[in-house]
């Protein structure tokens, strides 16, 4: 599947309620790189995103960036982000 509208993501619909509550209950480390750097970044970065079957912790379009660092307490997260790239989903 090609992406033309980065806009609209493909999303599972059932994921949107915990994306919600993950962006409400950030790790510390999570909290730390959102309010530390990402909130003001040039790029827009979006929290918690859902695309597809996923949720990734934080995504930004133009930089076809998906981050994945708290992989300790989330160990399928790296596992997840490159079946993103793979789908052709980034």
């Amino acid at each position: 599947m090609q992406l033309t509208d980065h806009h609209h993501l493909p999303y599972n619909p059932k994921l949107v309620e915990r994306a919600k509550e993950l962006r409400k209950n950030m790790t510390k480390a999570e909290r730390k790189l959102w309010y530390d750097y990402l909130r003001n970044f040039k790029y827009r970065v979006h929290r918690q995103r859902t695309i597809d079957q996923f949720i990734v912790d934080f995504y930004c379009f133009e930089l076809k960036l998906v981050d994945i660092s708290i992989i300790q307490s989330k160990p399928c997260k790296l596992y997840q982000a490159k079946d993103l790239v793979k789908n052709n989903l980034l």
